[in-house]
């Protein structure tokens, strides 16, 4: 699969409840535009990191953890949940 490709997938840790279905894609807008509004920064990009992983896009995702952990504001069990 390319790096622009879509991949349709049921994905709970991205979108938090499990109950919605969609996209890698879709999830990743919603936990970019939480982070540009200020929205649990870290936890934004923990999310974040895992739709990047679970895409396939593994650079990505560990620039999205690493910025997490660099953020701060994450409790140990925000990292062991991500």
């Amino acid at each position: 699969m390319g790096h622009n490709e879509t991949r349709e997938v049921t994905c709970p840790s991205c979108y938090g409840s499990g109950k919605k279905e969609g996209n890698y894609d879709k999830a990743i807008a919603k936990y970019s535009a939480a982070f540009r509004q200020g929205k649990n920064k870290g936890i934004a990009l923990m999310k974040r990191a895992a739709c990047y992983a679970k895409k396939g896009d593994k650079d990505q995702a560990k620039d999205d953890y690493t910025s997490a952990i660099n953020e701060g504001g994450l409790s140990k069990n925000d990292i062991a949940n991500a």
